[in-house]
């Protein structure tokens, strides 16, 4: 797979109090993000019960070296 920025494989969503939410998009971001977190996704109320992860502020930089070890591009929502 290509890291291809136009083609995300999942959503992160900032937190107003730090860190944030990652949601996938498709199955390639719903299977890394799996691996990852080691658990599938759970839903998050502050999302409306979309489901995903949570990801603490200090999680953020592994996260993202991670996905990019993984050749998964993201969008960052606000």
């Amino acid at each position: 797979m290509v890291f291809d920025l136009s083609k995300p494989a999942l959503k992160a969503i900032k937190s107003t109090f730090g860190g944030g939410w990652v949601v996938p998009l498709n199955d390639d971001g719903r299977r890394v993000l799996t691996e990852y977190f080691g658990e599938g996704p759970t839903p998050l109320q502050p999302l409306g019960g979309e489901e995903g992860w949570i990801v603490e502020p200090q999680d953020a930089g592994d996260l993202a070296e991670y996905l990019k070890s993984e050749s998964i591009a993201w969008k960052v929502e606000s």
